[in-house]
């Protein structure tokens, strides 16, 4: 298949190449849509650009589709490029947690050797997620070396709330040898140097295969696992999870990326707490790229209200059985804004 990383330059890109900042993104056809809707986002910020590049992984697209993908978005500053297949192939031993997330989320796991060594810092985000702010400081820090920088999972929130989720989730962080579940990260956007992620990445992928029965969140698991002590906390501004925004707390706390995490996607739902805000953006988008039709699979009107009904239902049985701990979550948030020293 046809890498069209392999394009000649333009003059612009050749301008550019001393960048030692990279911007990356994996995404199947399912999340082609969403992925070059954050791209569409980065490029109205310049002083983004001026700094790094950016390099959307393809996992799984037919050489028809990558032309279709280059023909569509050819002129702008972004590269396309193939995982081999060969990179992807796992164990027959493995298992992996049905949930909502696809397999090829483990493909960042397998992208150390196809990094350009032109880069020495990398930035991994994730396909479902909004830019609502300026996010240079993010994309120009750098992450020391042996370490990834990354947001707390929402997870510690819970802590002493009693119930099965937490007892599940207290014993999830123990398999994985984490102390505290401040310990515990989310992986949808990720900083680090370019040699790091080429050692621990493979690292985190051994982990997965041997030990894919402790990964109930597969990769990010075996990246908490890995970077265990290894990490530099980023504020919650920039990786805003559903967890968080639950809370009804965004407009006062201003968050600079929000992150669709759970199945409700706001490109198809109208579930909380977006409750369809993104959804003009998302056709909007569309309609401008008649291409990324190719790559959706539209969900079925009973699709749509299965999701929102499982959401609502989720929620109206918290506020109905523990009103009382949204309250306590918003106090523990605000605490952990005004006591956390982030890394920057």
């Amino acid at each position: 298949m046809t890498d069209v990383s392999d394009r000649p330059l333009s003059a612009s890109a050749r301008s550019a190449a001393a960048k030692r900042h990279l911007i990356i993104f994996t995404t199947d056809a399912g999340f082609m849509m969403p992925t070059m809707s954050v791209i569409d986002q980065l490029l109205t910020q310049p002083a983004v650009l001026a700094r790094a590049d950016i390099i959307v992984y393809l996992v799984d697209i037919d050489p028809d589709r990558q032309r279709a993908l280059e023909d569509a978005f050819g002129h702008l500053p972004i590269r396309f490029v193939e995982i081999p297949a060969d990179l992807l192939q796992l164990s027959g031993e493995v298992s992996f947690n049905p949930t909502h997330v696809p397999h090829s989320t483990l493909a960042r796991l397998s992208l150390g050797t196809l990094l350009p060594e032109q880069y020495e810092h990398v930035l991994y985000l994730d396909g479902d997620i909004q830019l609502l702010g300026d996010i240079a400081p993010l994309v120009e820090h750098e992450v020391a070396p042996g370490k990834i920088a990354s947001v707390n999972e929402g997870v510690w929130m819970y802590q002493g709330d009693g119930g099965g989720y937490w007892r599940g989730m207290s014993a999830y962080l123990s398999g994985l040898g984490l102390q505290s579940p401040l310990d515990y990260f989310n992986a949808g956007i990720l900083a680090f140097r370019r040699d790091t992620w080429r050692a621990k990445s493979a690292e985190a992928l051994r982990f997965f295969t041997e030990h894919s029965d402790l990964c109930r969140f597969h990769d990010q698991s075996a990246l908490n696992f890995v970077f265990n002590g290894r990490r530099e906390v980023l504020s919650p501004l920039y990786n805003y999870i559903s967890s968080y925004a639950d809370l009804g707390l965004a407009d006062r706390l201003q968050p600079r990326i929000v992150h669709f995490t759970g199945a409700a996607k706001p490109w198809f739902s109208r579930a909380h707490p977006w409750k369809g805000r993104f959804l003009p953006y998302y056709d909007a988008l569309r309609a401008r790229y008649p291409v990324l039709a190719a790559f959706e699979r539209p969900k079925s009107a009973a699709e749509v209200a299965r999701v929102d009904s499982e959401a609502k239902a989720r929620r109206r049985k918290m506020m109905l059985l523990t009103p009382w701990r949204p309250m306590l979550r918003r106090q523990k948030l605000l605490r952990y804004f005004r006591d956390t020293r982030f890394a920057f």
